[in-house]
């Protein structure tokens, strides 16, 4: 079973539990304990997915959060609408699941036919890319009718089962789909490039007890992996801007090099391929075997001592 399926069914036993509840509430003398229980289930059932503002639909696991908006514009002011009244972007789709979940989001609102963010608009005629600038890396065109032959692309609705159409981008106005990440629990902040959220814990500890502290702080939290150079700078003015502890050294990353001497990883187990090594840093030096974003060289990366004691940074990451 899907993901949207389970959604939709745990969706239909939330409005059943919160019906059941109601009528128990104006007509029933049940047991407390029964009635707690029914209601707290329907309670906590309601809450999941809460990462979205009202009115916005989360799809798991992709950290994105999704609207269908039935007014009729071009691919340009559809886009444009997104970013401009939402703080969004048209939607980017990444996989069969991530393409089912819309379709039946805009089937739902009756909606025959959507934009979603891919076009070929700055780039060569049927080049196409996402509008929010992610990986191209999934399509699903209606290959019948030989797509696709035009700039802009839209998703068939409620009688075309999801698939993709390529339309002229500023003849044709038809409804469209916003994504936007979802929010960060509190005290997290929101990296709005990859939907990854992070937080600075401020006590000292060694690297193996920061790790423990991260995980245990928040589901899916550990010390912080950081892929990217636009990922290193989010961190680097988070820390600038708002930890500036005094006396504080450095922070610790999920960085290390515990298992093989010189093969630096993440706590993950991914390889570390971008990086940014303070100069002689890095190199296979005899316990110093774990990743510390250093204050003294800017935040730059040193390699230090995993039983000395530092803050750290820690990480739930955007899994797209």
């Amino acid at each position: 079973m899907n993901i949207f399926f389970k959604h939709l069914l745990l969706y239909q036993i939330v409005i059943h539990l919160v019906s059941f509840c109601s009528y128990l509430l104006l007509n029933s003398k049940f047991i407390t304990e029964m009635l707690l229980f029914f209601c707290g289930f329907a309670l906590l059932a309601s809450a999941m997915g809460q990462g979205c503002e009202q009115g916005w639909t989360e799809f798991q696991g992709s950290g994105k959060c999704y609207k269908g908006v039935n007014v009729f514009m071009t691919w340009e002011k559809a886009n444009y609408t997104c970013v401009a009244k939402y703080d969004a972007e048209l939607v980017s789709i990444h996989s069969i699941e991530e393409n089912k979940f819309i379709y039946d989001l805009i089937k739902m609102d009756n909606i025959f036919a959507a934009w979603i963010g891919v076009s070929d608009i700055g780039r060569a005629p049927l080049d196409f890319a996402w509008a929010d600038g992610s990986k191209f890396n999934f399509t699903n065109w209606n290959i019948k009718y030989n797509e696709p032959r035009f700039g802009c692309g839209g998703m068939g609705g409620k009688y075309v089962n999801g698939e993709w159409g390529s339309i002229e981008c500023n003849e044709i106005e038809i409804p469209f789909v916003c994504q936007r990440v979802s929010k960060c629990n509190e005290g997290w902040s929101k990296d709005q490039a990859t939907g990854s959220c992070f937080k600075i814990l401020s006590d000292e500890l060694s690297w193996e007890k920061a790790r423990e502290q991260c995980m245990s702080i928040d589901q899916g939290s550990d010390l912080a992996s950081i892929h990217t150079d636009q990922e290193n700078e989010f961190v680097k003015k988070l820390l600038r801007e708002n930890y500036t502890i005094p006396g504080v050294q450095g922070f610790w990353t999920g960085g290390n090099d515990l298992n093989d001497e010189g093969s630096w990883v993440w706590t993950d187990g991914s390889p570390v391929e971008f990086a940014d090594w303070h100069n002689g840093q890095g190199k296979p030096t005899k316990n110093k075997d774990c990743i510390a974003m250093w204050k003294s060289f800017d935040y730059e990366w040193k390699d230090w001592q995993c039983k000395m004691t530092l803050p750290s940074v820690c990480k739930i990451e955007n899994k797209k």
